[in-house]
């Protein structure tokens, strides 16, 4: 049982792995992707004790949280996207932020 819940884990997150690594340009008016939440990578030598302490804003919601690939997933004020992509990017124990895209399943 433990096996298949870490296989499913490891799953999920080297799917967003890829798909932040997919999401590496800017994105146009065309592309497609889901208002308000952003994929945030961590750099490997990252220190924090929560991944909340990552984002003292109050607009800022940690969804999820991929500890074994160190991807956080957040959720912020839509359409505000590419302003927190900038700020967020700014801060050292982060390696990049970037878009959902719509293809993505969204969390139940």
């Amino acid at each position: 049982m433990k096996f298949s819940k870490l296989f499913g884990t490891l799953f999920v997150a080297m799917s967003f792995m890829l798909l932040a690594a997919s999401c590496s340009e800017p994105t146009s008016a065309e592309d497609d992707f889901i208002p308000g939440e952003l994929l945030v990578s961590l750099q490997e030598d990252a220190e924090f004790a929560t991944p909340e302490e990552l984002f003292p804003y109050p607009e800022i919601e940690v969804l999820e949280y991929f500890e074994y690939v160190r991807i956080v997933w957040i959720s912020v004020p839509e359409y505000t996207e590419a302003e927190w992509i900038d700020l967020l990017e700014q801060d050292e124990r982060i390696k990049h932020a970037n878009y959902v895209r719509g293809n993505v399943t969204p969390r139940d």
